[in-house]
């Protein structure tokens, strides 16, 4: 049988586990975009710095990942300030952005190569063609 004491302790104990499951949403949610902002460096460095890449990142290539990135990265903040009240619809938004990113990746050969997006231009397929 419990004391009132134990019994005490022991809801304390569950109520700290259950409040304290919400950190870990906003802790991944600040890792997803410090690895986008990362990303993102990464490809301004390749646009200034040509003679490291394969194909050249010219500006409409840069300028059409912009909006990727932001899009992204805004939809990680919304989902870091929710998860806070609501760990589960955070973690719902960043599946996701995981799934638009697989979709929209999927129908990009390569997005660093010029060309309209979807268009079959990209690296993959001119190996293809290199190829066969």
């Amino acid at each position: 049988m419990l004391t009132m004491s134990q019994w005490c302790r022991m809801r304390s104990i569950r109520a700290a586990a259950i409040t304290s499951s919400p950190r870990t949403s906003p802790i991944y949610g600040v890792d997803l975009v410090l690895a986008n902002v990362t990303g993102f460096v990464i490809l301004g460095y390749m646009r200034s710095h040509p003679e490291l890449c394969f194909h050249q990142v010219d500006r409409a290539v840069f300028r059409r990942q912009v909006p990727t990135y932001a899009v992204t990265n805004g939809i990680y903040v919304l989902a870091i300030g929710l998860a806070w009240s609501f760990p589960w619809l955070s973690y719902g938004l960043y599946a996701g952005v995981l799934l638009w990113m697989m979709v929209r990746y999927t129908r990009i050969p390569n997005p660093l190569q010029p060309g309209e997006p979807g268009s079959g231009q990209g690296e993959i397929g001119s190996a293809r063609n290199r190829i066969g």
